[in-house]
């Protein structure tokens, strides 16, 4: 016959057992919920994705997105500086310790790839485009309608000038103390730091001037005067090519015929999706 003592180790055996067993049940019904909750979450953003769908004819869209988040820095353009490691030791009251100076690297050759940093990264971000129509040659990048050209150098001056002969500003309003006045006013003179891309395409150049964000000097058409204005952007843009030449600058596409140079500024304007104007279009020599 059990004895008392038994009893108890047998009651708390079975105790023991019966909360493991319902904490790994708890566990179970956890999984259980998870893999439930996870599964109709898929489906339900599988659903969206058929429904929801965006196609670009535009190869070059793509090819920008996937350069950058698949390229790391060097292969872009910068340069790599090399690094020495030392790896010796020194004794520190009787200490031996690792070297306090772990890492060396050639300072005047780091800001030399630093100064090149910008132009390099305009080689990706601007881009000369012909028309497929025009049977271009092979580009570096192409979609179904135009043959993309990567630039072949790039000059950047922290600090650059460009005398304007009078050249006419598109027509705007000019919202005044007492109303409202259409005006055209004359650039002059535009100032600040730019970037120059260019392009030999069968044996002919193309060449940008860009200027961002530079201060232009306007006159007044009314009273002659003359004052400062910010721009958003200001590109002279050079084909020498026997093609029609657009140069792709954030999301614009700015374009010179066949022996054709061209300006264009996009004003400080107001508007959600504002558009630059071309002011001048002449022949090159």
């Amino acid at each position: 016959m059990p004895s008392y003592e038994d009893f108890v180790t047998k009651a708390d055996s079975f105790r023991a057992k019966l909360l493991r067993d319902r904490a790994y049940k708890r566990l179970d019904i956890a999984k259980q919920v998870y893999d439930g909750v996870r599964t109709k979450f898929k489906y339900i953003i599988e659903q969206i994705q058929n429904l929801v769908s965006y196609v670009s004819c535009y190869n070059i869209h793509r090819y920008g997105i996937e350069a950058y988040l698949a390229s790391r820095a060097n292969e872009i353009g910068e340069k790599a500086v090399k690094v020495n490691y030392n790896d010796s030791t020194e004794t520190v009251d009787s200490y031996e310790i690792p070297s306090y100076a772990r890492f060396s690297y050639d300072e005047a050759d780091y800001e030399n790839k630093l100064k090149q940093l910008t132009p390099e990264l305009a080689k990706q971000y601007f881009k000369f485009a012909i028309p497929i129509d025009e049977s271009p040659p092979t580009g570096d990048v192409e979609d179904v309608k135009y043959a993309y050209f990567f630039p072949d150098t790039v000059d950047h001056e922290a600090y650059h000038s460009q005398a304007i002969p009078a050249l006419d500003m598109p027509v705007a309003l000019d919202y005044g103390l007492f109303g409202v006045n259409i005006k055209a006013y004359k650039l002059y003179f535009v100032e600040g730091e730019a970037v120059m891309p260019e392009r030999t395409i069968d044996g002919a150049d193309v060449y940008a001037l860009i200027m961002l964000n530079p201060m232009a000097e306007i006159e007044d058409p009314d009273t002659g005067s003359r004052y400062k204005q910010a721009l958003k952007f200001f590109v002279y843009l050079a084909n020498y090519t026997s093609y029609t030449v657009i140069l792709t600058i954030y999301g614009h596409k700015l374009s010179a015929g066949s022996g054709k140079g061209v300006f264009y500024v996009l004003t400080q304007d107001l508007r959600i999706f504002p558009a630059p104007y071309k002011i001048y279009e002449g022949s090159v020599a």
